[in-house]
């Protein structure tokens, strides 16, 4: 990863496994979708087969375990995770605007 923030990959797999795609597919797609576990699709020439391919499947406990493991713990008691270093560990994203659901779904 070329920022700095997120070098750590036992960082980048605790965030993997905190996210709910089942449940983001299940809301915002009425269910409709396959979640391919990898990061192009089955269609394309350069599509890995899902056996050769680490999944992380929802599983917030196993993602606080990792935070810990890292080092990303809340120090001030303010029910958010510093990092390493104790400073305030943020992520901004870009994300899409303009309809109803699209806040709900960032």
């Amino acid at each position: 990863m070329d920022n700095k923030k997120f070098q750590n990959k036992e960082l980048r797999k605790a965030m993997a496994y905190a996210i709910d795609v089942q449940g983001i597919l299940d809301s915002f797609s009425n269910g409709l979708g396959e979640i391919i576990g990898a990061p192009v699709p089955p269609v394309s020439w350069a599509y890995a087969d899902q056996s050769e391919l680490e999944q992380y499947n929802y599983d917030p406990k196993k993602a606080k375990e990792l935070l810990d493991k890292a080092g990303y713990v809340d120090v001030n008691d303010d029910g958010w995770r510093e990092d390493p270093d104790g400073k305030e560990f943020t992520v901004n994203f870009d994300t899409m605007s303009g309809s109803d659901i699209s806040e709900p779904r960032a």
